[in-house]
């Protein structure tokens, strides 16, 4: 569970192995959490709609303003090739390479659903067919940026 970031909200970014992938633009799943309880799930198709729903959640004007402090997330996009101006990977949008199947859709809805309840009787899936684990970024080292080591 990471908290929303008010002041940059707009960057959702991850690292795995000292790459910063920005994950602004993902489509994927986010899950609103109060406290330690699941507030609320949604879902983004659309890609470049994965932090604008966060925003939009977090909006005054929204029925869940107010009602979560944190959240998770689960990209169904991939680091892609390109580089954005600050210097974090952009997120792929191709789905050609998915495995669309009925037994790949449950096989990932299990993984995610691990993830989020964490229940006892389960092990972490770390790793689901092509699946990465990725890392929010808290912070970022604006000074140091050479060296694309999060902090936080």
């Amino acid at each position: 569970m990471y908290e929303w970031n008010r002041v940059a909200r707009r960057q959702l970014l991850g690292e795995r192995y000292g790459e910063v992938v920005d994950f602004s633009a993902a489509r994927g799943i986010y899950v609103l959490h109060r406290g330690p309880e699941i507030y609320y799930v949604g879902l983004t198709i659309e890609y470049g709609r994965m932090s604008g729903r966060l925003s939009d959640h977090a909006k005054p004007t929204s029925r869940h303003s107010g009602n979560w402090d944190a959240f998770s997330w689960f990209s169904f996009d991939g680091p892609g090739e390109h580089v954005d101006p600050p210097g974090f990977t952009e997120v792929d949008d191709d789905w050609d390479h998915y495995d669309l199947t009925i037994a790949g859709a449950a096989k990932g809805l299990e993984a995610i659903l691990i993830e989020i309840l964490a229940p006892s009787g389960n092990r972490r899936v770390e790793k689901h067919g092509d699946a990465e684990r990725w890392d929010q970024v808290h912070t970022f080292d604006w000074s140091n940026k050479a060296d694309r080591r999060p902090r936080g």
